[in-house]
């Protein structure tokens, strides 16, 4: 690292609006450590999937990213606290992905506690942005509770309000049948919705990233299309098979989300072909099982794909030796892990059962 960043010394960070909506970032303020000056870090993913501890970023000075166990050369102050906090970090340094929804599982599971009500949700902008995303899993709700009232309902925050306060017995009595299909009390019917909400809004969340991702693998499937055109691929085939490696290993991990989100659709209508408690509790079950897969297939799709449109943002950026440099060095390491998490996301035993990713 270029720039040192001794105790209480880092750069300000308080620019850093992306944290909570990103899938490749893990601020330290949300985590019980003892070196003050840590807590103004946040943990990254690079294009490589290594997590590094990044301790400013700043227009001028650069970016300032350092190994965990390196971490000693920065902060000296109390060595004891450090390498706590240090062994802590490298146990959250494993984790595939730092989207909320996976880091509430990891997070659990490490024994930290951090309210994930406060911390671990997205911000209200991506919320609203996720809105028509939604829309699939709030319609078969508001065919089953509501006729032309559905019209006035936008977002999760309208059909709370709506269900909080029915206003014709047609729709009260629709209430109450869900109710008792679901063993709840009609006072209870906002917590469920709260909980179906939230399980929803995390497929939304991971579908806009599927998406932002296919847009750039189109492109970097023109990119390396031309790449294999080019003499210096066409003679070594060494290169033509790093290129037919990534271009298929991308291809196989986007359609391993895509059969997680098709299984999500198919839970989803199940639910309400049969609605119960039991139901919607299995459906909530294995689709926080998958969290963690699927956030870490879309974290490294997204790093992969954004480590190289960084390193070339034109398409005539950039020499054939270059390309094939970057290729070797940046997008291959790890890339067989990301192939291998889809496989285990979409495997399904004898029995129906799909097992946690």
């Amino acid at each position: 690292m270029s720039h040192a960043a001794a105790d209480g010394h880092i750069h300000d960070t308080s620019a850093w609006s992306d944290e909570t909506d990103a899938l490749h970032l893990l601020p330290l303020h949300l985590l019980p450590l003892s070196v003050s000056g840590l807590k103004r870090a946040r943990l990254v993913k690079t294009a490589r999937l290594e997590t590094m501890v990044e301790l400013f970023r700043d227009a001028r000075a650069g970016t300032g990213l350092i190994q965990i166990e390196g971490l000693g050369r920065e902060f000296t102050a109390d060595k004891a606290a450090l390498e706590r906090d240090m062994a802590l970090l490298l146990k959250l340094g494993a984790i595939a992905s730092f989207d909320v929804y996976s880091l509430r599982i990891e997070l659990r599971a490490l024994g930290i506690a951090v309210d994930e009500h406060q911390h671990l949700v997205l911000s209200p902008e991506k919320q609203e942005e996720l809105t028509h995303y939604m829309q699939g899993f709030t319609r078969p709700l508001l065919r089953r509770v509501y006729g032309e009232q559905a019209a006035r309902v936008d977002n999760m925050g309208d059909l709370t309000a709506l269900l909080s306060s029915p206003d014709r017995e047609e729709t009260l009595a629709n209430l109450r049948h869900i109710a008792g299909r679901l063993g709840l009390k009609l006072t209870e019917i906002p917590e469920f919705l709260a909980q179906y909400g939230d399980i929803f809004l995390s497929i939304a969340y991971f579908r806009s990233c599927r998406d932002g991702a296919h847009a750039l693998l189109q492109e970097l499937g023109r990119w390396l299309a031309d790449l294999r055109r080019t003499p210096l691929v066409q003679t070594d085939s060494a290169a033509v098979r790093l290129i037919a490696t990534v271009d298929t290993s991308l291809d196989a991990i986007m359609a391993q989300l895509e059969g997680c989100f098709r299984s999500f659709d198919r839970m989803t209508q199940q639910l309400w072909d049969d609605l119960s408690a039991e139901g919607f509790q299995a459906m909530r079950r294995e689709i926080e099982a998958h969290h963690t897969g699927v956030g870490a297939l879309c974290c490294g799709l997204a790093v992969k794909l954004g480590g190289w449109k960084r390193a070339f943002p034109t398409a005539g950026r950039g020499a054939p030796g270059q390309k094939m440099d970057w290729l070797r060095q940046e997008m291959m390491p790890g890339l067989a892990d990301l192939v291998e998490i889809g496989l285990k996301a979409n495997w399904r035993p004898p029995g129906g059962l799909t097992p946690a990713a």
